[in-house]
């Protein structure tokens, strides 16, 4: 009798660990999961990277090759976590460097419905400003969207922020000049 009265302090501590030990088991696999996840987010801005740099240097076949690379990464870690509005805003820029103007739209418009901020959200001018100067050559639209951003956001423009702007502003300068005014 003795010895029952000893098992059960066990069996009850058992059958309260068990379930917890299950829970501390699933940590592991929803961590690796995260991690896997993050892994391939982090891939896709390499590459992302990469097909800026190529575009830069004037390598835009192989830019566009490598931003097709990143957007297929983006488009599977979408498919892992649909409501990353990060995943968005990255595939908006791969869009832009695929030269896939389309492509670029829709990711804008899925950004819009994942953001918490909606039309306040600074990022959102900005994608809208890469894809009016670099898909669609409306660069009064992208500086435009780039003053919204700066008004916008509490730090003002950030460094990519103000080279697009630049660009914008040099390329309506020489579109008025080319057009005689």
């Amino acid at each position: 009798m003795r010895r029952a009265g000893r098992l059960l302090p066990v069996v009850l501590a058992s059958a309260l660990f068990v379930p917890v030990l299950g829970a501390l088991g699933a940590l592991p696999r929803a961590s690796a999961d995260e991690a896997a996840y993050r892994h391939l987010v982090d891939r896709a801005t390499r590459v992302l990277k990469e097909a800026e740099g190529l575009h830069a240097a004037g390598r835009r076949d192989l830019g566009r090759e490598r931003a097709r690379r990143a957007a297929a990464l983006l488009a599977q870690a979408d498919r892992q976590k649909p409501t990353d509005a990060n995943v968005a805003f990255l595939s908006v820029q791969a869009g832009v460097f695929a030269e896939d103007a389309e492509a670029a739209r829709l990711w804008i418009t899925r950004y819009l419905r994942r953001t918490p901020y909606g039309e306040k959200d600074p990022n959102l001018h900005y994608a809208r400003a890469l894809v009016w100067l670099r898909l669609d050559g409306r660069p009064g639209q992208a500086v435009r969207s780039l003053d919204r951003m700066a008004e916008l956001s509490p730090r003002g423009l950030t460094r990519p922020a103000h080279v697009l702007l630049y660009e914008a502003l040099t390329t309506l300068a020489r579109s008025l000049v080319d057009a005689g005014h």
